[in-house]
């Protein structure tokens, strides 16, 4: 048992510090689909501008002026190195959605 604890603790370790070649993208969209957007932070696509732009569609589609935005991505709660990042970067504190495609 111990040695199955500790290889699991060195994978988790080791796994934090091997680069990956995947790029972060971050999701949000409204619950019916009328408004989607993207974080590409590696690309420039911020999530001001992700904001900017959801106020910008409610102002021309007064229609949809109390939508909300849900993020469609989850929290890996085992990352537990990102909890700090989860709980103070604006970017998590929209609801979750399933997204639907």
């Amino acid at each position: 048992m111990k040695k199955i604890s500790l290889f699991l603790i060195l994978i988790i370790i080791t796994s934090n510090f091997i680069p990956t070649m995947s790029i972060d993208v971050f999701h949000y969209q409204t619950k019916n689909n009328e408004f989607q957007d993207a974080v590409v932070p590696s690309k420039g696509r911020s999530y001001e501008g992700i904001i900017t732009r959801f106020d910008v569609f409610k102002e021309d589609n007064p229609q949809h002026k109390d939508l909300v935005l849900y993020r469609t991505f989850e929290r890996p709660l085992w990352k537990f190195w990102k909890w700090k990042e989860y709980l103070l970067n604006p970017i998590w504190k929209h609801p979750f959605y399933l997204k639907s495609e």
